[in-house]
């Protein structure tokens, strides 16, 4: 059996780098920034104690903090009722809040809420019936809604606050004041759009409805009031030596909130800190900070417990509990999203321990495992409790991604750093932390179904820039916790029970090499893959998957001009063509449906590697939601015409001119007939001349990918149905059968220019009834390009430009007719799809297709 990467050998590429490649070096270059910050203004001060400075917060500021963190989320709810309202869609409220507070939960743990959760979104309302574009447009409306709550907040503190604590930060007045002015006069100029644009707004090509004044109005408020609530829970628990007023307050949060998203920093980690201490000098900078992870594990990590834990109740419920329809679609759309919470989770139980290795363990802890645990014990278990730490970080990936190897790994490492966690210095605390993800894990074994290798996944730039914050932040806090201990060759041999930092450094040394194991991994594994030619195992491999596939369709592999990715059991298949940086899957995957997802995302995996964008053509509606899952933006492209044929028949009034036309071709001497492989080279000779005659009198050159061409080898082992007038074959077509029962269609359709008028008529209700006879269940005339397409003014701009092609595009093709031709034959219409990557890059994969198609630039100036 060939391999699932059949095709593609392990060259370096030539590919030059995107600038977006860039960004997580910028992201990182920040971060680093906020931790000198952070080193310089910790001189004199104790990491340990900081840490240890969350637990002796009065017990009514933290139930205060908790309670303005739900009314924070609720608001943010409110987010996604309003847009949804804005759209027209209604959607039950339970599914509304569902998919708002897991997409924010992990939105904010991993920095710009509304576009991290976007995936999350999108596979959570696909399911519910939302369009990627309606999604994306739910998204824009998040987006724009922080906007207005965050200048209003930015630009009335700015001009309203006292200057005394301009003055205390180092701003000058008159900068605060213009800032301020500026921020105001945006949000007034938003307004005014509201209020008088009636009509969409056209950026960068497509078109956005404004919202109306009264759902911006809206929109203004809620982002205040979440943005406020959220602000207070870091209120609440600030020092008071801060000597705040909660105004004032509220203007520094809205900056250093700011500055963390645009730090593109997961969760703006460092970066937030930072801001908040150089603006708030007169605080106790220890004291500054342990308020700030107070708010971090109240704000952030507690709701993403929450989302964990409320999709491992949805999957411990029996199946002989009966929920409420409506609150069953709820829980069903939450079980999509599963892997990305745990995902997070995992990752931060790995940033948790390695975080926990940098810093002194507690005295009198360390002092009971003294009596308890030989030394020898507590050293390997530091070690190891890193080791797992960072093997964590990589694992979260691995369970987004919905790997069977990740979810056991990551139970027995969770297993393994409770008992770590105890065993280096018994902190229970952590243990506890990382035994709720291991439980929150447990139950969802169902969720982690893909049996990829867990070397297969690419490693995202984001994704390694958060594996590289958790690890730098880590190195860091030691370095600060130990900052008075001088390090020396001796210290890393230096084994005691209170050597903490000897154990800091250790540690370290084995995660730098861990890394750099990985790292070396990721360097051997190679670029850019380049494609090799397809072998004879893989074309006979595809043949086999062919044979064993209801689709008809699926005979498209068998043109000679496709590549294939194989699924890991060999039963399922991508077919594809590649032109400039697109990939392109002709129609969906061809298999069982259950291995579909995980051959996408190993399609879009491969093609990444080659800097490619991957599009499927042609694909069906039943499966929309896996593409959008992947991120692609999904695009209608026409309607396929399907005739059943279990009423079809000659008989009656609305088939009157199709018995004309057979007996008109049945006057003119036509007669119909099915050869079955396989064929003579006569028979074969007497085809070819027809199709020659075809493209000669067409002017037209071979077509491929999305049909096939003339060749032997190509049709020897399909059935041709031929007609002939007299001794002499004046048209043909080779069919494409699926299982028996099911559906047949055609392909190759070419006839002579002096064959009787009608013929292809002839030709086409001869196949009907003949495949009536042997028992399918329908024909499948093929595809009407652009037909069904919106005519809204609302409808999205590809719709409404493909729509109007349909009706005056006569010039370039005959759409309309091409439609009009197939209704004679009463066909149930099914749409057609394009799933391609989101943004301006649509008229290039287009041409890419056409590309494809012609069989090159030659083939686009060659009929």
């Amino acid at each position: 059996m060939p391999t699932p990467e059949t095709g593609v050998d392990t060259a370096r590429d030539g590919g030059k780098p995107r600038l977006a490649r860039f960004l997580p070096l910028v992201s990182l270059a920040v971060f680093a920034a906020g931790i000198w910050v952070l080193h310089s203004a910790l001189a004199g001060h104790d990491i340990g104690e900081i840490v240890s400075g969350i637990l002796r917060h009065p017990p009514g500021q933290i139930v205060l903090a908790v309670c303005f963190t739900g009314a924070s989320y609720t608001l943010l709810m409110g987010y996604d009722w309003l847009a949804l309202h804005h759209l027209g869609k209604s959607l039950p409220l339970g599914r509304v809040a569902a998919t708002s507070f897991v997409s924010f939960a992990v939105g904010l743990n991993l920095g710009a809420a509304a576009l991290t959760g976007g995936s999350l979104r999108l596979r959570m309302y696909a399911a519910a019936g939302l369009s990627a574009i309606e999604v994306g447009a739910v998204i824009a409306f998040l987006l724009l809604a922080t906007g207005l709550g965050l200048g209003t907040l930015a630009g009335a503190t700015l001009l309203i606050e006292t200057p005394a604590v301009f003055a205390a930060a180092g701003i000058p007045l008159w900068s605060a004041r213009t800032l301020g002015a500026v921020f105001l006069g945006a949000v007034a100029g938003y307004f005014v759009l509201a209020l008088l644009r009636r009509r969409p707004i056209r950026i960068f090509g497509y078109e956005v409805r404004v919202p109306g004044f009264g759902i911006s109005l809206a929109q203004l408020t809620v982002s205040v009031a979440d943005i406020g609530f959220a602000a207070a829970v870091l209120f609440v628990v600030l020092p008071p030596e801060a000597n705040l007023s909660f105004v004032a307050f509220l203007g520094l949060f809205v900056v250093a909130a700011t500055a963390g998203t645009l730090s593109n920093v997961p969760g703006g980690v460092g970066v937030f800190e930072a801001v908040i201490v150089l603006l708030l000098p007169a605080a106790p900078t220890d004291v500054l900070l342990s308020a700030m992870l107070t708010y971090r594990a109240i704000y952030y990590f507690l709701p993403l417990l929450l989302a964990g834990g409320l999709l491992s109740v949805l999957e411990l419920r029996t199946a002989k509990v009966v929920l409420p329809v409506r609150v069953a679609g709820t829980l069903l759309a939450a079980r999509f999203v599963a892997p990305q919470v745990l995902g997070t989770l995992t990752f931060l139980a790995g940033a948790l321990l390695l975080l926990s290795g940098a810093t002194p363990a507690v005295a009198t802890r360390v002092a009971f495992l003294r009596d308890v645990l030989p030394l020898s014990l507590l050293e390997i278990s530091h070690l190891l409790a890193s080791a797992v730490g960072f093997t964590l970080l990589i694992l979260g990936r691995g369970l987004y991604r919905r790997l069977n190897a990740a979810w056991w790994l990551s139970i027995a490492g969770l297993s393994a750093g409770v008992a770590l966690s105890l065993a280096k210095g018994f902190d229970y605390e952590e243990a506890s932390i990382l035994g709720v993800i291991l439980v929150l894990l447990l139950p969802a074994r169902r969720a982690f179904y893909r049996h990829a290798s867990l070397m297969s996944p690419t490693l995202t730039p984001g994704w390694l820039t958060a594996i590289a914050t958790a690890v730098l932040a880590s190195f860091w806090v030691g370095a600060a916790s130990f900052r008075q201990i001088p390090f020396s060759d001796g210290l890393l041999i230096d084994f005691a029970f209170a050597g903490d930092a000897a154990r800091f450094l250790r540690a370290s040394l084995v995660v730098a090499a861990v890394a750099g194991c990985f790292a070396f991994w990721r360097l051997l594994s190679g670029g850019a893959p380049r494609l090799a030619a397809v072998d004879a195992a893989s074309e006979a491999a595809a043949a086999a998957i062919v044979a064993a596939s209801p689709d008809p369709n699926a005979k498209l592999a068998l043109t000679g001009d496709k590549r294939f990715l194989f699924s890991d059991t060999g039963r399922s298949m991508i077919m594809f063509g590649v032109a400039g940086r697109s990939w392109i899957s002709m129609g969906d995957p061809i298999g069982p449906r259950d291995e579909w997802e995980a051959l996408l995302w190993r399609f879009r995996e491969l093609s990444d590697r080659h800097d490619g964008r991957i599009v499927f053509y042609q694909i069906d509606e039943e499966d929309l939601g896996l593409y959008a899952d992947i991120g692609l933006t999904l695009l209608k492209i026409g309607e396929e015409a399907d005739v059943p044929l279990a009423d079809f028949s000659l008989q009656g009034g609305a088939r009157a001119k199709l018995r004309q036309t057979m007996k008109r071709a049945g006057r003119a001497g036509a007669t119909f007939a099915v050869a079955m492989p396989p064929h003579s080279p006569a028979f074969m000779a007497e085809v070819r001349a027809v199709s020659d005659r075809w493209l000669a009198d067409k002017n037209t050159a071979e077509k491929g990918f999305s049909v096939g061409r003339f060749s032997d080898r190509y049709l020897a082992d399909q059935p041709l149905a031929t007609v002939k007038v007299g001794a002499q074959t004046v048209a043909f077509t080779n069919i494409w059968t699926g299982r028996a029962g099911g559906e047949f269609s055609i392909d190759l359709m070419r006839h002579t220019q002096d064959a009787p008028d009608g013929i292809m008529d002839f030709l086409f209700v001869s196949l009907m009834l003949w495949g009536k006879e042997q028992g399918y269940a329908s024909f499948s005339l093929g595809v009407a390009p652009l037909s069904g397409l919106a005519v809204h003014p609302l409808a999205p701009t590809w719709q409404r430009l493909g729509a109007a092609v349909y009706r005056h595009g006569e010039y370039f093709y005959n759409f309309e007719g091409l439609r009009h031709y197939k209704e004679k034959f009463d066909p149930v219409w099914r749409p057609k799809y394009i799933a391609a990557p989101p943004g301006l890059a649509l008229p290039q994969i287009l041409l890419d297709i056409t590309r494809l198609i012609s069989g090159g630039v030659r083939g686009l100036l060659v009929r």
